[in-house]
């Protein structure tokens, strides 16, 4: 995740469109708000990079391990396991990340009304890029 220093550069440098830098404002304005404390969801995201990384090269020595026994249906019996697990995992981490952004919104921050804005700016571009073609 970018530090404060880093959004506060790229506002003045103007590296981002005016919806990211206004973005990038309520961000910075909101981990002020929380007083250096890292949000929650900070924290989880630095658990999933590590449980990805984990998974990977767990994946390696399951293949090893299983192959001899399974053959070429290793694959199969590897995501019976992961799929679900991955599945779980990720639908906590945006429960997590629902109820952060739950609790910005009653603060006051316009983090989420400022991303929709952007998805939505990016969904159009896309579409008149479909249409132009």
């Amino acid at each position: 995740m970018y530090s404060n220093a880093y959004f506060g550069e790229a506002i003045r440098q103007r590296w981002l469109s005016p919806l990211q830098s206004e973005y990038a404002a309520e961000v910075i304005r909101y981990r002020e708000a929380l007083g250096g404390k890292e949000p929650l969801v900070v924290g989880w995201a630095r658990a999933l990079a590590i449980f990805y990384d984990g998974i990977v090269c767990g994946s390696a020595l399951f293949a090893l391990s299983f192959f001899p026994l399974v053959g070429s249906w290793t694959w199969v019996a590897f995501a019976i396991w992961y799929v679900p697990l991955v599945v779980i995992v990720w639908r906590l981490f945006w429960h997590v990340m629902r109820k952060e952004g739950d609790a910005a919104a009653r603060m006051g921050f316009r983090m989420r009304e400022i991303g929709a804005q952007m998805v939505d700016g990016i969904r159009q571009e896309r579409r008149s890029r479909r249409g132009s073609l």
